[in-house]
């Protein structure tokens, strides 16, 4: 009788050690979800900063390229007039205001740096994290790289030689060179427009570059958030 009671008991204790480990796994179960739920959810709200500064983004590369393929335009304008055989006169003036431009871009990475923050092994999208990967890592310091190179080439070459050369000169308006005539038979004034086009072209092609990739991750982006929020 007394060993009827022990085994019993025995399984007694055992049903309850079972009951505790199952009620264990359940609570560690849901509170991984919990926790896998609410780093999605940090995750969705970085994509979503990404998508706002990639907006903030596109625009401000839309109009920097616009401004850049207007300077080439104008440049090689300049340089048409500088080897015609018509002597310069005012009506340069205007043009010679927008050569060797310098434009600098500020490109918005919060929203990637905060995603980096959370673990971009997170997002399960492989093409959106090698895309994100692409734009900011890659695409951002090519665009930095060679703004950076026109605004050297600007205050290291352009600069200079507009104090020594023009009487008057102002940023996007004019430019009024003390001498016309020497100017145009400034060699080394020619060979610095067309060694800043081939600079500025390089910059146009990584502004471009970039925009493409910002078209396309925007939907990429927004398919992630609507199928996962």
């Amino acid at each position: 009788m007394k060993t009827g009671k022990t085994g019993k008991y025995l399984k007694y204790v055992i049903g309850e050690i079972i009951l505790v480990v199952i009620g264990i796994l359940i609570a560690l179960s849901i509170n991984n979800w919990n926790e896998n739920r609410k780093q999605e959810k940090q995750i969705l709200k970085a994509l979503s900063e990404v998508r706002n500064n990639l907006i903030g983004d596109s625009l401000a590369i839309s109009n920097t390229l616009k401004l850049k393929l207007e300077d080439i335009e104008i440049q090689n304008r300049v340089i048409q007039l500088l080897n015609n055989d018509r002597p310069l006169d005012s009506t340069i003036n205007k043009d010679l205001g927008r050569i060797m431009i310098a434009r600098k871009i500020k490109l918005i990475p919060n929203g990637y740096s905060l995603l980096k923050h959370i673990g971009l092994e997170r997002i399960e999208d492989l093409n959106l994290r090698n895309k994100l990967i692409e734009y900011y890592e890659i695409s951002i310091n090519l665009i930095e790289t060679d703004t950076n190179d026109d605004l050297f080439e600007f205050v290291n070459t352009f600069l200079p030689y507009v104090r020594s050369h023009f009487s008057d000169w102002q940023y996007e308006a004019y430019g009024i060179p003390l001498d016309y005539v020497k100017l145009k038979n400034d060699d080394y004034f020619k060979t610095s427009l067309k060694v800043n086009i081939g600079n500025e072209e390089s910059t146009v092609i990584m502004l471009t570059d970039g925009l493409k990739n910002i078209k396309t991750l925007l939907p990429l982006i927004n398919i992630y958030i609507r199928s996962n929020d």
